[in-house]
């Protein structure tokens, strides 16, 4: 149980032409009698690249990436295709928890300017303290509808 908690967050990112990449960092530190008052923390980076020439776009008025507005969606072209790598790594080892690595690599259809298909591998290699090492393989696919 915690009884207080600070939160800090660095983030950043860069779109050149069809390249797109952002890394964040983030730490948690907690007032808490049964812990002895943890730190956790975490990061990503990753980066993707558009095979077909699309930009992220950034949408400064609300801070975050707009939607992929492919160059020619399907019936003019065949949409928008994006490659895309992923590492992120976890540390609750002082919250008596453990920590984890995982390693994604995707490709992305954006058939329209209102649907994408996500296609991911991951490779994730988890230590929890009181489980030992833990190493799984996922393959995700993922369709979205934006309205």
């Amino acid at each position: 149980m915690a009884d207080k908690f600070t939160l800090g967050a660095l983030e950043a990112a860069v779109v050149v032409g069809p390249f797109s990449a952002q890394t964040e960092f983030k730490t948690s530190m907690v007032k808490s009698e049964l812990y002895e008052d943890p730190r956790m923390s975490g990061y990503y980076v990753q980066a993707s690249w558009f095979l077909t020439g699309e930009s992220r776009p950034y949408k400064q008025s609300a801070g975050c990436f707009d939607r992929v507005r492919p160059k020619k969606p399907l019936g003019e072209g065949a949409g928008a295709f994006e490659l895309a790598a992923r590492y992120s790594f976890i540390d609750l080892t002082e919250g008596n928890g453990g920590k984890m690595n995982d390693y994604v690599l995707g490709l992305n259809w954006y058939a329209n300017n209102n649907a994408r298909v996500m296609v991911n591998f991951v490779y994730a290699d988890a230590e929890e303290r009181s489980q030992g090492d833990t190493k799984f393989a996922a393959f995700q696919t993922r369709f979205a509808v934006y309205f």
